[in-house]
């Protein structure tokens, strides 16, 4: 999904100089160009064809600047000479340079540069020994892409335990709510010898059925929803499904369950049956 431009390396320096980000706009550098652009579209009257920082003017300059020379413009300290006039039929007026001259243009004005090497590890220790500030591309970006996964991960994690905690919450007061109808049950049971271990297994068998008969065509609901969101290609990367999420996801939900569902259970039938069946608040 990242769109590409694949050109030739003659044509490298010509698409960075005349790109947007390097379009030195409102500078008089952006009047200095290649030579090579614009060949067909002028004749050299006087002087010869531009070298290494020498530049080439409209006659309509001839008077202002004389061959031999020097603008004010600079690339890499250096002024540029004059080396000859050229007419236009079509207005260009630029201090034309070969294609060397404009390379270095670009070296001096780019904030950074990516350099490629065949040899990455042994480019990136020479220029560290230059004392040269230079990093590994392909590193830094996956630091910046794990980072920022991080940040999303921390804020949807603090989003998902807060509506985590306020539903346990919930299902803890409902379990707790419906279990005070059945606190006398239990006492019964309790004073007429059944072992607490049989009635956590009681209580643990309706928390399953219930569980199976609720979360099981929830999950298997909301797992189609999910697979239909993940085949339209805008949502693609942001849903994803498998049978272990779906198997995780009944395991989790299970045990959230049987605890919290056993919790009020455990907190009555550890005291003793004339004290459950004491309680003057139920009926």
């Amino acid at each position: 999904d990242s769109p590409s431009i694949y050109a030739h390396n003659s044509e490298f320096t010509t698409i960075i100089n005349n790109s947007m980000s390097n379009n030195y706009v409102d500078t008089d550098e952006s009047n200095i160009q290649d030579y090579n652009l614009f060949k067909e579209e002028i004749s050299i009257t006087k002087g010869n064809e531009p070298n290494d920082y020498e530049v080439i003017i409209n006659e309509n300059l001839k008077e202002t600047y004389k061959i031999g020379d020097n603008i004010e413009e600079k690339i890499n300290n250096n002024k540029l000479k004059v080396v000859g006039y050229f007419h236009s039929n079509t207005g260009i007026n630029m201090y034309l340079t070969n294609e060397n001259t404009i390379k270095y243009k670009i070296i001096e004005n780019k904030n950074d540069l990516m350099v490629y090497s065949i040899d990455k590890e042994k480019t990136l220790r020479e220029f560290k020994e230059m004392g040269l500030n230079i990093l590994d591309s392909y590193d830094q970006a996956k630091d910046d892409y794990l980072n920022s996964q991080k940040d999303s991960i921390k804020s949807k994690l603090v989003s998902s335990i807060i509506v985590l905690g306020i539903s346990l919450i919930e299902i803890f007061l409902i379990i707790r709510s419906s279990f005070l109808s059945r606190i006398k049950e239990v006492g019964i049971l309790r004073a007429i010898g059944i072992k607490k271990i049989d009635i956590y297994k009681m209580f643990s068998g309706e928390i399953l059925a219930i569980t199976c008969l609720a979360s099981i065509p929830g999950l298997i609901l909301m797992s189609y929803i999910l697979k239909e969101l993940s085949s339209i290609s805008m949502l693609s990367r942001m849903f994803l499904i498998d049978i272990k999420v779906i198997i995780i996801s009944f395991i989790i939900i299970l045990g959230f369950n049987l605890f919290f569902g056993l919790l009020p259970v455990f907190t009555t039938i550890r005291k003793r049956p004339a004290r459950i069946l004491s309680r003057t608040d139920l009926e």
